[in-house]
C-alpha cells in the first residue's frame, strides 16, 4: 500500500463527524484512483493507531465500506479496495447521461433535459444479477412465487432496517418500510396518504413532469 494514499487529516474541531469524515477521505481516494483495485488497507488497529481515534470507529467505517462494495474483507490477508470496482464504469456515467440527457433535450435554449430515467447501463453487473435471480427461482417454494405482503417482502425490509439503522443512523421497524415498484408508485402512495391532512404541496420548480402530474390527480394545490 501507497503510504500517500492513505494520508488522512481528521478535523476535531469540525462539525462533520469523525466517522463521515474517515468515510469521506477513504472513498474520495478510491473515486479518484488514489487506492485501486486491490490495493491493500492498512488494519483497523493501525490505522486506528495513526489517526487517534477508536479502533471501533474504524471497524465500523471499514463494515460501512464493504457493504457498499467499495472494500472487501479476507480473513487472515487483511482489507483490500474491492477487485469489482471499476473506476473506468464510474467516470463512463457522465457521458453517458449527458449522451441520454442530449437525446431528450427540449428546445429550451440553454436548459439540458436530466429526465432521462436511465442509468449507466454498462456499468450495471448483469451477470451477477442473473445468477442471483437464478438461484433465488431455485431455492424459492411455490408460496413465494405467488402474491406477497403488499407492504413488500418481509426478509427485505428487515435488512434494510437493520442497513438503515447501522449505516445511516435512520431507525425504523421493517413494519415501517415500505416496497415500491419506482418513484411514480411512492409519489402514488405519498399523495393518497397525506390527502386528508393537507391540500397544498411545496414543490422544486426542477421536477420530473410527472410528479406534479399525480398529486394534481389527487387535487393538490401545488406550490412552487
Amino acid at each position: 500500500m501507497r503510504g500517500e494514499a492513505m494520508f488522512i487529516e481528521l478535523d476535531r474541531n469540525s462539525r462533520i463527524p469523525i466517522k463521515k469524515q474517515l468515510y469521506d477521505a477513504i472513498t474520495t481516494r478510491i473515486l479518484k484512483g488514489e487506492l485501486v483495485a486491490g490495493e491493500r488497507l492498512p488494519s483497523t488497529r493501525e490505522l486506528a493507531d495513526r489517526l487517534g481515534i477508536a479502533r471501533n470507529t474504524v471497524i465500523e467505517i471499514y463494515e460501512q465500506l464493504a457493504a457498499e462494495a467499495y472494500l472487501e474483507a479476507h480473513h487472515g490477508k487483511g482489507t483490500f479496495v474491492s477487485a469489482g470496482y471499476d473506476r473506468t464504469a464510474v467516470n463512463d456515467v457522465i457521458p453517458a447521461v449527458e449522451k441520454a440527457a442530449s437525446a431528450k433535450r427540449r428546445d429550451r435554449g440553454d436548459l439540458i433535459d436530466f429526465e432521462s430515467g436511465v442509468p449507466d447501463l454498462k456499468a450495471f453487473p448483469a451477470k451477477a444479477w442473473i445468477r442471483a435471480v437464478k438461484d433465488s427461482f431455485e431455492a424459492a417454494g411455490d408460496a413465494r412465487l405467488g402474491y406477497g405482503s403488499a407492504m413488500g417482502y418481509m426478509p427485505l425490509r428487515e435488512s434494510l432496517s437493520k442497513y438503515l439503522a447501522r449505516y445511516k443512523g435512520i431507525h425504523c421497524s421493517p413494519e415501517q418500510i415500505v416496497i415500491v415498484n419506482g418513484t411514480a408508485d411512492a409519489m402514488i402512495l405519498c399523495a393518497m396518504l397525506f390527502r386528508k391532512t393537507s391540500g397544498e404541496l411545496l414543490i422544486e420548480s426542477a421536477v420530473v413532469s410527472f410528479v406534479p402530474d399525480i398529486f394534481r390527480t389527487f387535487g393538490y394545490k401545488l406550490i412552487p
